[in-house]
């Protein structure tokens, strides 16, 4: 039972009880300002629920982190310079990394989805991975 139906309750049981008009009165009174309260209370509700889905959506098109570590940005602006796929081992070499440094970076751009596998991993390759529109955007926006 809502509190609407609570009040509605509370001022037929007053009405059918043998209370004298003054009481009733009061007691209509209070039920008017409790019935006020709880409008209020749903419209602040429902702003609450537009403002919740409003910064739901907003923190699902963040990216975690604001920015990349100075090595994993120069990885992404190589991919972004270089227009084509690359693979861990291009990157190591290119850099001159460890693979499993190299292979840092890429669970980097992966994780903020900057770059995606193209093609998969083979007994002679770590496989190849492409830039992302999010990996360009970002590279426009903030590295170029």
């Amino acid at each position: 039972m809502s509190a609407t139906d609570i009040a509605k309750e509370i001022i037929r049981i007053a009405n059918t009880a043998t209370l004298g008009k003054d009481v009733i009165d009061l007691l209509k009174e209070k039920v008017a300002l409790l019935t006020e309260e709880i409008d209020t209370l749903r419209s602040k509700v429902s702003s609450l629920e537009v403002e919740n889905a409003d910064l739901k959506a907003r923190l699902q098109s963040l990216q975690p982190g604001d920015a990349l570590p100075k090595e994993t940005a120069d990885v992404l602006q190589f991919f972004f310079d270089q227009g084509r796929e690359l693979s861990i081992e291009q990157v190591a070499q290119r850099f001159q990394f460890q693979m499993s440094v190299a292979e840092y970076h890429f669970d980097v751009l992966r994780k903020r989805r900057f770059v995606r596998p193209t093609r998969a991993i083979s007994a002679r390759s770590s496989g190849a991975y492409g830039l992302t529109q999010e990996g360009r955007g970002y590279v426009m926006q903030t590295l170029s």
